[in-house]
């Protein structure tokens, strides 16, 4: 009878696990993170409902000498659901700044 048990909580363990997996692994979203420190440029900062490829500026900030770099670019094709930032706002690395969905 024990075993029956076992057997039956063992697959309802299994089941629940797979679960977990599909629908953790399965997110249509996407956290897209500046890598360098500055200020938000408003010169190719995306908007909410923008189409983007892979690779494409997603936020500039301003280098120390004046000029604009790309501090976060897409790692996917998709659309951005929300921008976390706004000109002149400092960000820093690993700081989350859009978010895509596919």
């Amino acid at each position: 009878m024990k075993k029956k048990y076992l057997a039956a909580f063992a697959a309802a363990v299994a089941v629940f696990a797979a679960g977990c997996v599909y629908l953790y692994g399965s997110t249509k979203s996407a956290e897209q993170k500046s890598v360098l420190k500055g200020t938000v440029c408003a010169e190719e900062l995306v908007q909410a409902g923008m189409k983007v490829r892979t690779g494409a500026v997603l936020v500039r900030v301003r280098s120390v000498t004046g000029s604009s770099i790309a501090a976060a670019r897409a790692d996917r094709d998709g659309t951005v659901h929300r921008v976390l930032v706004q000109p002149g706002d400092t960000v820093v690395p690993q700081q989350t700044v859009v978010i895509l969905e596919e």
